[in-house]
């Protein structure tokens, strides 16, 4: 790989390593906006349990919901397709609370597609499967 490539390369790892945790970040804090502009308009998010939103849907849902106390992540695979897109996919868990203000957790395994538009990088898929 020729090192304009590698630099490239290295530039959409940062960029989508910083998406992420920005993810994280409005998901705990309930940054509704933040998750607006990072969120693709042709988003697709699969939840858990088998349920997809589209992106209003899943704004909707995580607004009515409020529930991530936290969220960790494990190391991240990425592999960068080109320039403008790359696969993420890693270990998660998530540190809900429940209406009754009860804590839990779901551990599972993320697949995250992000590409970049002219808003920026932004996520097109989400997948979580729950580990047993």
């Amino acid at each position: 790989m020729s090192a304009p490539a590698q630099s490239g390369e290295i530039a959409v790892r940062a960029a989508c390593l910083d998406l992420e945790r920005r993810r994280q970040s409005a998901l705990v804090a309930l940054d509704l906006p933040a998750l607006d502009q990072m969120f693709a308009a042709d988003l697709v998010h699969i939840h858990s349990v088998g349920l997809v939103h589209d992106k209003a849907a899943l704004l909707a849902h995580i607004e009515a919901r409020r529930g991530f106390a936290a969220i960790e992540r494990g190391p991240l695979e990425i592999r960068v397709l080109g320039d403008d897109a790359a696969v993420m996919t890693g270990a998660i868990c998530n540190h809900m609370r429940a209406p009754d203000g009860s804590l839990s957790e779901l551990r599972g395994m993320v697949t995250q597609i992000v590409r970049r538009t002219a808003a920026g990088w932004q996520f097109m898929h989400f997948q979580l499967t729950p580990l047993q």
